[in-house]
C-alpha cells in the first residue's frame, strides 16, 4: 500500500510539474500575445497619424487646386477685356488710316505750284 501510495505521489508529482509547465507556456503566450497587441495598436496609430497627414495634405493641394482655377479664371477674363481693347484698337487705327487719306487727298488739291 505504501508502494502504491508512493507510486500515486510520483504521479501526482509528475502531473504538477507539466500542470506548471503548461502554466508558464500559457503565461509566456499571453505575454508575447500582449507584445503583439501593443506592436498592433501602435502600428495602429502610426497609420492614424499617416491617413491625418495625407488628409491635411490632400486639403491643402485642393486649396492650391482652387487659388489657381481663379486666378486661371481671372487670366481668361482679362485676356478676353485685352483682346477686346486690340479689336477696338485695330478698328481705330483703320479709321485712322482712312482718314489720313482723305486728308491727303483733300490736300492735294490745295497743292502750290
Amino acid at each position: 500500500m505504501i508502494e502504491l501510495l508512493q507510486s500515486e505521489t510520483l504521479n501526482i508529482d509528475s502531473i504538477t510539474q507539466d500542470t506548471v509547465k503548461q502554466a508558464q507556456t500559457s503565461s509566456d503566450l499571453i505575454s508575447n500575445i500582449g507584445t503583439d497587441i501593443d506592436a498592433i495598436a501602435e502600428s495602429s496609430r502610426s497609420i492614424m497619424d499617416m491617413s491625418f497627414q495625407i488628409s491635411t495634405s490632400s486639403e491643402e493641394q485642393s486649396a492650391v487646386a482652387n487659388d489657381i482655377a481663379k486666378e486661371l479664371t481671372d487670366i481668361r477674363q482679362k485676356s478676353n477685356v485685352i483682346r477686346g481693347l486690340s479689336q477696338q484698337s485695330s478698328h481705330g487705327v483703320k479709321d485712322l488710316t482712312e482718314a489720313s487719306a482723305n486728308l491727303g487727298k483733300i490736300l492735294s488739291r490745295y497743292r502750290t505750284n
